[in-house]
């Protein structure tokens, strides 16, 4: 009995000490964001949960990474003035994304990938089927306001709208 008491301190150090190890690692890497600038934001790492900052006001944390996918899942915004984290609206949280957020000058919208993936049974076997789309989310209302699949591959302008070729797709307000 002493020993089953035993592993189980030991097996609980090891989980609480691998926590805070991850903690410190998001910590150090926010803090490694704060100096860049507002254009696209990339992560490169895979953990179970990942915060990207957006503004000194705002992050995003994906909570979910499915790695037979590529791709994390559950965003969510963080308000970091007041700790709170938000559900973003109208987004569908059955499909993925990658942690590669464009975000307007004024930091009022980003946009956001929206990867539809998954294996279909055909005659054939089984087989991958992606769809990409993406979204753009109003940060302070956490709402999703415009899905879109051409247009993906647009840039803000100094007015703050999406443009895409020489079409502006998006009005900000």
């Amino acid at each position: 009995m002493k020993k089953a008491i035993l592993i189980f301190y030991v097996c609980l150090f090891i989980s609480c000490n691998s926590q805070i190890n991850k903690q410190l690692h998001l910590i150090k890497y926010t803090n490694q964001i704060e100096s860049t600038p507002l254009v696209a934001i990339t992560v490169q790492i895979s953990q179970k949960d990942t915060l990207v900052k957006i503004s000194a006001d705002w992050a995003m944390l994906f909570l979910r990474y499915d790695e037979k996918m590529e791709l994390w899942y559950e965003p969510y915004i963080v308000d970091l003035n007041n700790n709170d984290t938000i559900k973003i609206k109208n987004y569908n949280y059955e499909n993925g994304s990658i942690p590669e957020i464009i975000v307007s000058p004024n930091v009022k919208y980003f946009v956001l990938d929206n990867i539809i993936k998954g294996y279909v049974e055909t005659e054939e076997g089984e087989k991958l089927y992606e769809n990409y789309t993406c979204m753009i989310i109003d940060v302070e209302n956490a709402n999703s306001i415009m899905t879109m699949q051409e247009h993906c591959g647009g840039k803000w302008n100094n007015e703050n709208n999406w443009v895409s070729g020489d079409e502006i797709i998006f009005y900000s307000k």
